[in-house]
């Protein structure tokens, strides 16, 4: 059934309504998410009302019907509206999107051009070295990630790290997992092969993923952590996985097969057949890793903990949308 603002009159004060479902938007309503607070803090000094709505498929219209009103997006689910704005969690814990195009796949940093050229060496060789110290030292990911006892990685190992065998819902897959994994083997060379599956990987794709395990031929199936494999890789691949994102911070070049918006600085494929031209263009190809990490992150994303770069931020944002303080 339609949602509608019953509660809105056209005397009463502009509303920012947070639409999303799951955890983070409920913690966020609890006041627990740091970025949603903030954003709540900002729109609330400028004479915003907050409401927190269950997402449903009529925020668009909801939008449209009233430009008054900002909806705030706290989830994936792609929305177009000059009164629209995104706010999730980024790839990497810390940095979150605020976005009026989308989300991950689908956000404004996309199409943003990636131009390393004018940027600072040491400013990202700084930065990056962080990100270094806060996730790979303490080998910290999305999800929790075990070190395998007595596994050690060969180094110059082609990584692939797959997710869910279904289409996404929100973007698009150039192929399927079995294809890319089937292109990458065909075209490894002598490089041994680490399919390492994730944590949510369903049974019947788990098993498919298994029917590749053959330590003898150079092809192994492993639990073994993120980083621990990154640290002696030789490549990355996948469909859309963020990993590829975190081989950034170990200078390891990735190989994509997705709609991403982390394209910039790695190779991305459309066909079966690009395979191995990929693989061989990723090993000789001179990638700029820190800096895309600074502009992907720095430059792409809030950090909440720097709050008051984060508040100007956001204030310029929605100064830009036309919520500026409303009298």
């Amino acid at each position: 059934m339609a949602v509608g603002l019953n509660r809105q009159t056209a005397d009463q004060v502009p509303t920012a309504f947070f639409h999303g479902r799951g955890p983070v938007w409920e913690k966020g309503r609890a006041g627990r998410m740091d970025c949603l607070s903030l954003l709540r803090s900002v729109l609330m000094d400028r004479g915003y009302v907050i409401e927190w709505r269950e997402l449903s498929d009529d925020v668009e219209r909801l939008a449209q019907a009233d430009p008054r009103h900002l909806h705030v997006v706290v989830d994936d689910m792609p929305v177009a509206g000059d009164n629209v704005l995104f706010c999730v969690p980024s790839y990497l814990n810390g940095f979150w999107y605020l976005d009026r195009v989308g989300t991950r796949n689908n956000s404004a940093m996309r199409t943003r051009l990636f131009r390393p050229q004018g940027m600072s060496r040491a400013y990202a060789r700084e930065f990056a070295g962080k990100l270094r110290a806060k996730f790979i030292d303490d080998n910290r990911s999305k999800f929790d990630q075990e070190l395998v006892d007595g596994f050690t990685p060969e180094p110059g190992a082609i990584c692939i790290f797959p997710q869910r065998f279904k289409a996404p819902k929100y973007y698009r897959h150039y192929m399927s997992y079995p294809d890319l994994i089937d292109g990458v083997i065909a075209n490894r060379g002598t490089r041994r092969i680490y399919i390492k599956p994730h944590p949510r990987q369903k049974t019947e794709e788990l098993a498919v993923l298994m029917g590749y395990h053959d330590p003898g031929a150079g092809i192994e199936v492993t639990t073994h952590s993120i980083h621990g494999l990154l640290a002696q890789a030789g490549a990355a691949v996948s469909l859309s996985s963020a990993v590829l994102v975190e081989a950034q911070m170990h200078g390891v070049p990735g190989v994509v097969a997705g709609q991403v918006d982390f394209h910039h600085n790695m190779v991305v494929i459309r066909e079966p057949d690009h395979i191995g031209a990929a693989l061989e263009q990723a090993f000789i190809q001179r990638f700029e890793y820190e800096k895309f990490l600074v502009f992907f992150f720095a430059h792409g994303m809030v950090q909440p903990r720097l709050r008051r770069k984060a508040l100007e931020r956001m204030g310029a944002v929605l100064t830009e949308m036309g919520f500026g303080a409303h009298v």
